[in-house]
């Protein structure tokens, strides 16, 4: 296993599996069950497990480079976008974000599959991506240690001054969206959001 992600009411985990399926968790009984699609390639190198808002979809994001939307009820696939692994649910749940191989991130619109906005400015592979809790922001942090901050849905790259942030690996808004917790090659860093 290699990644996994928590369900909005705290009371699964999703994960992968070597098993050519996603496996989910029930915390209060300790058993799980599982949900392969018919075509097992569409779970293998799975990277990062989103749950949306609600519960009721899970995006994952593979070495492939595919984003599936998973219905977590029946385990149907909605939904597949081709070039990306990283994977954030938008907080409405209308929207998710995904990036990878190249250097934009792409927000998508779950109803339709078409693409929202497009953030460009990166110049390296993009390494994580992560929405404030209101879904106004998107941070991104790519393989040449850079963080860059989003509006969305405007596709603005907002100001940023980050000292001794040297070559940053990930960043994650606190639940309150007041800060933002960035990992460098040595430390964490906590920014304070206006």
């Amino acid at each position: 296993m290699q990644t996994l992600s928590w369900s909005p009411d705290g009371s699964q985990i999703a994960s992968d599996s070597n098993i050519d399926a996603i496996m989910f968790w029930d915390l209060e009984t300790g058993s799980y069950t599982t949900f392969a699609p018919q075509d097992p390639l569409n779970l293998l190198g799975i990277t990062e497990l989103s749950w949306s808002t609600s519960g009721s979809y899970l995006l994952s994001g593979g070495v492939d480079g595919t984003i599936r939307v998973w219905d977590t009820k029946n385990g149907a696939n909605i939904l597949t976008v081709e070039g990306y692994k990283h994977v954030a649910w938008h907080p409405n749940e209308k929207f998710f974000a995904g990036a990878g191989f190249d250097t934009i991130v792409n927000v998508w619109n779950l109803d339709d599959g078409q693409v929202e906005v497009v953030f460009e400015g990166h110049t390296h592979t993009i390494t994580s991506i992560d929405w404030n809790p209101t879904g106004n922001i998107l941070s991104s942090t790519d393989a040449d240690g850079n963080l860059f901050i989003w509006d969305f849905p405007t596709g603005t790259q907002l100001p940023l001054d980050v000292f001794n942030a040297i070559d940053v690996k990930n960043a994650n808004w606190r639940p309150d969206g007041l800060q933002l917790a960035v990992t460098t090659r040595d430390s964490i860093i906590i920014i304070q959001w206006y």
